[in-house]
């Protein structure tokens, strides 16, 4: 697998995270977080927020998956790249959301539980996004 297309598949691979984070956590589960949040001033506002920080987080996780789909597992199928990233990112909310859990007061049960699901979900959808450009075949010249 090229560099370059793992390059363009993490750097879109974060793109699509970063739109589904501020879809789902920004607009549709905004109240709920702050419900379920530890306590007051936890989470922070829109105008707070330090929207470079995400970005890089965003991208890390992005390439993240690129790397393991396509260096390691050589997944070039979007239904593949789902499936395969919905395990990641399940593992990976798993490991992080239930340590927090244990040793901060960030959210409760049910806002672990809600975050540790919409990771999966969006790790899943950016798995296939991800893949999808790991697939596409390369245009060639012809003389």
């Amino acid at each position: 697998m090229g560099n370059n297309k793992i390059l363009l598949a993490g750097f879109l691979g974060g793109v699509t995270l970063f739109v589904l984070g501020f879809l789902i956590y920004g607009f549709l589960l905004m109240q709920f977080m702050a419900d379920n949040a530890g306590g007051p001033g936890v989470n922070k506002t829109m105008e707070e927020m330090s929207f470079g920080w995400l970005i890089i987080s965003n991208l890390a996780s992005g390439y993240f998956l690129a790397v393991v789909l396509g260096k390691y597992a050589h997944i070039t199928t979007a239904m593949a790249g789902a499936q395969a990233s919905a395990l990641i990112g399940f593992l990976m909310a798993l490991g992080v959301d239930t340590a927090m859990f244990a040793t901060t007061n960030l959210y409760n049960m049910k806002g672990m539980v809600t975050d540790i699901i919409v990771w999966t979900v969006m790790c899943s959808i950016t798995g296939a996004v991800v893949a999808a450009v790991l697939g596409m075949k390369s245009k060639t010249a012809t003389a």
